[in-house]
């Protein structure tokens, strides 16, 4: 329904656009046609008595100080990769699971998030309010379910055995939203793989909770 909105609103603007359009090109010709003006005066003719190759575009100095002051602030932006851990220090997680971490985060081996072992037929919960942006299975890692979260935060959970919830409900912190497994290639037996995307970015979810 959004998408529908914002097509309807951008293809009005253009309707718009072109009768505002076919106003003043109505209205130019009845001034030709009485002589108020003519049509040479109409032409969108530039005007070859300026000289435009002797434009200077280098910054000058205040610009270019002004400039190294803005990439200083932005160092520190919420929004950079440096930052995003401060944005959502104040979160408050709900534990997926309590189990023992088998597999640390480790981005260098190009494992983004941990591993916990748990029992058979333990409760994954949410571990933040948010909607169910994916559900499905993968050869590699079993049933996965994805959580969309506030300030662009994104949680997912890997090798379920069995998935509570559907893509587009929405969850509340500590929701069952699927039982813990050992689907998929890549597990080494009963255990939940939980990883934490914030921005793009994978943090490291030890960092946010206690399992």
């Amino acid at each position: 329904m959004k998408n529908k909105l914002i097509a309807l609103t951008a293809k009005t603007d253009s309707i718009e656009n072109e009768l505002e359009k076919k106003s003043i090109f109505l209205e130019n010709i009845q001034h030709v046609l009485r002589g108020d003006i003519t049509v040479d005066s109409l032409l969108n003719k530039p005007d070859s008595s300026l000289r435009y190759t002797k434009l200077n575009f280098k910054p000058s100095a205040e610009d270019s100080a002004l400039r190294n002051q803005m990439e200083q602030q932005d160092q520190y932006s919420l929004s950079d990769e440096k930052g995003n851990k401060n944005a959502i220090a104040s979160f408050f997680f709900f534990t997926p699971v309590k189990g023992e971490v088998t597999n640390s985060f480790n981005q260098g081996a190009e494992h983004f998030g941990v591993d916990i072992a748990a029992p058979e037929n333990e409760a994954i919960k949410a571990a933040l309010e948010g909607t169910i942006i994916f559900t499905g299975w993968s050869a590699e890692t079993g049933y996965v379910i994805q959580i969309q979260h506030s300030n662009n935060l994104i949680s997912v959970y890997k090798h379920n055995s069995k998935l509570m919830k559907k893509m587009g409900q929405y969850v509340k912190a500590g929701e069952v939203i699927a039982i813990i497994g050992n689907s998929g290639e890549q597990t080494t037996g009963t255990h939940l793989h939980f990883e934490l995307w914030h921005n793009g970015n994978a943090i490291d979810p030890q960092e946010y909770m206690v399992f």
